[in-house]
């Protein structure tokens, strides 16, 4: 199997050494950072009948995440209590089996089936894993296709995708892009150099805690400095087209689902395709996702 092509991208994205150029007062911080690193690249969906599916996300570019946790696990234990490492490993990929990814999927329809938003639901279709090359790693990977196919209503089709942008994320840093880490640890250089590890431990929150009531985790992180660009920061994410979107699922009936149903962090899935066709006030969405995975011993 060839690398997909967001394997391909992650590692030009790796090889460009682009975030040499930060201070070295950072680069300490920075590397315990990356070790949750998952870089989330946007897939234009180029089809005129499909203007909920335009932002339907490939969640790409984790082929590092797995290499990085296991070469510094002392540093990702000794950076939060419950290693990230492992959270990564047993619930993000973990070892052959789909269990937790079809719970998800399943109680997600069920989800919206209450709230009237399904007409159809076929089963999840789980296809046979193939060998997943990721470089680096110390356990060997596998991706395995599923598909499935929904006729839902409008506010369904958006929150289906919306949720699987979230899918194989784990902390706030995941969900920036390498500017916005970039502008907040050059802010924190100027103003207080100290102010780092108030940084870390901002951007190693737990995303859906962060999502759902985000003021303690802010005031907390604002609270090590006193120059306005910080709150100004804050607001410019809160107020991202895209945090906008994840914190009201989050903070919804499918939020509270993920979370009472202890399905946080979702397992990783790329979307592949996502095939919409209108029939009147439904819409009939086909899906085909990846799951890479750990390799069963």
């Amino acid at each position: 199997m060839s690398a997909p092509s967001f394997v391909r991208r992650g590692l030009a994205v790796l090889r460009s050494g682009a975030l040499l150029l930060l201070a070295s007062a950072v680069l300490t911080v920075l590397s315990i950072l990356l070790l949750r690193e998952h870089a989330v690249a946007i897939r234009a969906m180029n089809n005129d009948v499909l203007p909920l599916a335009a932002r339907a996300t490939a969640l790409e570019g984790r082929l590092e995440v797995l290499r990085r946790q296991v070469e510094a696990s002392t540093l990702a234990a000794a950076m939060q209590t419950g290693s990230q490492e492992e959270r990564l490993r047993m619930y993000v990929f973990p070892a052959g089996t789909t269990e937790r990814t079809v719970a998800f999927l399943n109680g997600v329809v069920d989800r919206l089936r209450e709230r009237g938003d399904v007409r159809e639901a076929s089963a999840i279709r789980v296809g046979e894993p193939g060998p997943y090359a990721l470089p680096g790693a110390r356990e060997e990977m596998t991706v395995r296709p599923l598909s499935l196919t929904l006729v839902l209503r409008e506010d369904g089709v958006r929150d289906v995708l919306r949720l699987l942008e979230l899918t194989g994320l784990l902390t706030v840093y995941d969900a920036l892009s390498p500017e916005q880490v970039r502008s907040f640890l050059a802010l924190t250089e100027a103003e207080n150099p100290t102010g780092v590890v108030a940084l870390g431990q901002f951007l190693s929150a737990d995303l859906l805690a962060y999502l759902r009531e985000p003021r303690g985790f802010d005031d907390r992180f604002l609270a090590s400095f006193s120059s306005e660009e910080f709150p100004a920061a804050l607001r410019g994410i809160s107020s991202s087209p895209a945090f906008r979107a994840w914190a009201e699922i989050a903070r919804g009936q499918l939020g509270t689902f993920v979370q009472d149903g202890k399905l946080w962090p979702l397992p990783f899935l790329a979307l592949d395709t996502a095939a919409l066709t209108r029939e009147g006030e439904w819409q009939r969405l086909e899906l085909t996702l990846s799951a890479v995975q750990r390799k069963a011993q």
